[in-house]
């Protein structure tokens, strides 16, 4: 596609701005040619040619959805250094925040529907009709044949025509309006600042408001306080009772009973180890950074002779913990024990790996 193919390796070694640059100056000179190609073709060849682009962008979009599914499963963006599939679209590949969502939910919904996919090929639906489609079917918590159903009604249908349809639907069945994002973050290049702008309930602003006029009068002021000062004593208040909950208490009893607990449970992780293990980590994933669903993991899983010390456990988030799972036990190993989490009357699948050393305990 591009010409100088040879340096298209060496700048793969070029800090990121460089590599930009480069790849910028290429796509320039070929958008260039297309403009010439362009004004040289006849009007039949040119309503062709928009048609096929057309049609490659559709089956386009259903080969997106099939790699980002295969990507889920591995949870390969934790190898990227990102804790959910919604930050390697936004960060990695560039999409939208809209455009990240809207696909992401069209993966989700395919792996429910197939036809889903499909129709995304042929045209016969919008991936904003999808994304509607999805919200109706959590809320209406509709059965495979009635999602069927409503699939083949919103086939060819413009955005304005499913929504009309989908309203229909939830006046039938009683349903509120689609809930709008709640939180909504944005972050200027550049600065430690970020613009957060977010829906909250009457009772969560008056506690926020009793603990301003609180501070206020504790630091005898009288000023009062700025949102974001509230939020950091909300939240460091937080943290240290979480911190206080898993703190060591009487810790040469627990060290010393701890080889007892030990023999009982083979997978057991004592406070002590944890609180170290926590700390030690910052509170966050080793592996990501992140801050979101921390658990326990052993480096070395217990069915392969790990063990419960210190040095062998470590704290990653749940996306991260799933990883590493995939790459010692294998993907269809861990779909296997996904599976048997949907079945009523077991423990599920997470049980089963965590004694592989999968432990799920919270942080």
């Amino acid at each position: 596609m591009f010409d100088g193919y040879d340096k298209r390796f060496s700048i793969l070694k070029t800090p990121k701005s460089a590599t930009v640059r480069c790849f910028g100056h290429l796509l320039h000179k070929e958008k260039d040619k297309m403009k010439t190609l362009l004004k040289n073709i006849s009007d039949t060849e040119l309503l062709s040619k928009t048609k096929n682009l057309v049609l490659k962008e559709r089956e386009l979009i259903g080969d997106i959805i099939a790699h980002l599914a295969e990507i889920e499963t591995r949870k390969l963006y934790c190898d990227q250094k990102y804790h959910s599939l919604y930050d390697y679209c936004t960060e990695e590949l560039g999409y939208t925040n809209d455009q990240a969502y809207r696909r992401i939910s069209a993966m989700k919904l395919s792996k429910q529907l197939p036809q889903v996919k499909e129709k995304l090929e042929n045209g016969s639906i919008s991936l904003s009709s999808a994304n509607m489609f999805s919200t109706l079917i959590k809320d209406a918590k509709m059965e495979k044949s009635e999602q069927v159903k409503v699939l083949n009604l919103i086939e060819g249908k413009s955005k304005s025509e499913t929504v009309t349809l989908f309203d229909h639907i939830r006046s039938a069945k009683q349903l509120p309006p689609p809930a709008k994002k709640r939180v909504v973050v944005k972050q200027t290049e550049g600065s430690k600042d970020v613009r957060l702008s977010v829906s909250i309930s009457k009772e969560t602003l008056a506690k926020i408001e009793q603990v301003k006029s609180l501070y206020a009068k504790k630091n005898r002021s009288g000023e009062s306080l700025d949102l974001d000062k509230v939020l950091d004593i909300m939240a460091q208040a937080a943290l240290e009772k979480y911190e206080e909950r898993i703190a060591p208490k009487q810790e040469a009893r627990k060290i010393k009973s701890e080889n007892l607990k030990t023999k009982r449970k083979g997978r057991y992780i004592s406070k002590q180890t944890k609180y170290i293990v926590y700390k030690k980590a910052s509170g966050k994933c080793e592996l990501c950074g992140s801050i979101k669903n921390l658990q326990y993991d052993h480096s070395v899983p217990h069915a392969k002779g790990g063990g419960n010390e210190q040095s062998n456990i470590r704290l990653l988030c749940s996306n991260c913990n799933l990883r590493q799972g995939v790459l010692i036990f294998g993907t269809s190993a861990m779909k296997r024990e996904s599976v048997g989490c949907s079945r009523p009357g077991t423990r599920g699948g997470l049980a089963n790996i965590e004694g592989q050393g999968m432990d799920s305990t919270q942080g």
